[in-house]
This record gives C-alpha cells, structure tokens and sequence, in this order.
C-alpha cells in the first residue's frame, strides 16, 4: 500500500513539472507495472498464508481429537478406580 502511495505522488510530481504527454503516460505506465506486480507478490503471500492456516487447522483437528481420546481414556481409569476403590473397601468393611 506504501508503494501505491508513493508511485501516485511520483505521478502528481510529473504532472506538476510540467513533462511531457509521453513522459506522463510512460510514468503512468511504470507505476502501473510496479501496482501490479505488487498486487500479485500479495495474491501470492496471501494463498502461502492460506495454505498455512489450512496446514495449522489440521494439525489442531488432530489434536483435539487426540485430546478427545485421552480424556475418554481419564474417564475409563477414574471410574475403573472408584469401582476397585468401592469394592475394597467393602472387602475392609466386612473384615
């Protein structure tokens, strides 16, 4: 965006000094080369961006689902626990 400012004043200074048409339109022409070929260097960081984010979605699907899977497993211990805590202390109650 700083470069499109700067190619714009560059365009009002060779107005105001007064250059020629074709000076003017080859000027035009330059900034205009120079806008695009910013524009694309930011299509093309923004598709690697893109692709990134989808990398990065991934992986965290993958852990959340991993995530998932280690919390079910907590789960079965806690109640797998509480049920041999339970029956032991029955067994030291009847004692």
């Amino acid at each position: 965006m700083r470069h499109c400012v700067f190619l714009m004043s560059v365009l009002a200074w060779v107005a105001a000094t007064g250059q020629s048409k074709k000076e003017i339109i080859a000027a035009q022409g330059s900034a205009l080369d120079s806008i695009s070929r910013i524009a694309e260097q930011q299509h093309e960081a923004i598709l690697k961006a893109t692709v990134h984010i989808e990398q990065l979605s991934a992986k965290l699907k993958t852990c959340g689902t991993a995530l998932r899977d280690t919390q079910d497993r907590v789960d079965s211990l806690r109640r797998a626990s509480s049920l041999a805590y339970a029956a032991l202390k029955r067994e030291r109650d009847s004692l």
